[in-house]
């Protein structure tokens, strides 16, 4: 298709001789509907893209109340903590032999 079909000047040339109808205009609008309904059928047809799988979400951590947190034993803390990646709290207040990292 070495020649560009601009849309915007067939809807034009169409309106024209719809609303003010001489036979230039309908000639013109009838060429221009014919190049664009030829421009549309040489397209080529592409296979449609599969569908992106969804991604992972990160699962929640289950959060334990405060209150909770003075039932449990120590071993339970300490197996708490080791099931987290990352432990979160401030700066110099980890127990000794854990790595803090800033939030």
């Amino acid at each position: 298709m070495s020649k560009d079909i601009n849309i915007k000047d067939c809807r034009k040339a169409v309106n024209q001789a719809k609303y003010s109808a001489t036979a230039e205009r309908k000639a013109r609008a009838i060429k221009l509907l014919k190049e664009l309904t030829e421009a549309v059928s040489n397209l080529k047809e592409v296979k449609p893209k599969a569908k992106a799988k969804p991604k992972a979400t990160k699962k929640a951590t289950p959060k334990v109340a405060k209150k909770d947190l003075a039932k449990l034993t120590k071993a339970q803390l300490l197996a708490m903590l080791s099931s987290q990646s990352v432990i979160k709290a401030p700066k110099g207040v980890a127990p000794k032999g854990v790595e803090v990292y800033a939030v």
